[in-house]
C-alpha cells in the first residue's frame, strides 16, 4: 500500500459522513483520501475497502468509476481516489 503522509493537504471534504481530505501527489495529480469510521464495536469499519472493491467491479463491467486504492496517511488506513474532476 502507498504511504501518502508527505503529500500536502489542499482541501477538506464537506457534507460527508466520513472524514476525508483532498491532496496532491508529487506528480501533480489531485486525489481524495477517505477514512473509514472508527471501530465502535457495533459494526465493521471497512468502508475504505468497499470503495476499492466497487471501483474494481465497475472496471470489470466496463462502467465508468473513480480509480481507488488503499493507502496510509500518518499511520491511518484509508481509500485514496483520483479526484473526480481529473
Amino acid at each position: 500500500m502507498k504511504d501518502i503522509s508527505d503529500w500536502p493537504i489542499i482541501g477538506y471534504g464537506e457534507n460527508s459522513t466520513l472524514e476525508k481530505f483532498e491532496t496532491v501527489s508529487p506528480q501533480g495529480i489531485q486525489y481524495v483520501m477517505k477514512f473509514p469510521r472508527p471501530f465502535d464495536g457495533m459494526r465493521t469499519n471497512w468502508e475504505d475497502f468497499n470503495e476499492v472493491i466497487a471501483s474494481k467491479i465497475a472496471k470489470m463491467l466496463d462502467l465508468s468509476s473513480v480509480n481507488a486504492e488503499m493507502a496510509y496517511y500518518k499511520g491511518r488506513r484509508g481509500c485514496l481516489m483520483k479526484h473526480f474532476g481529473q
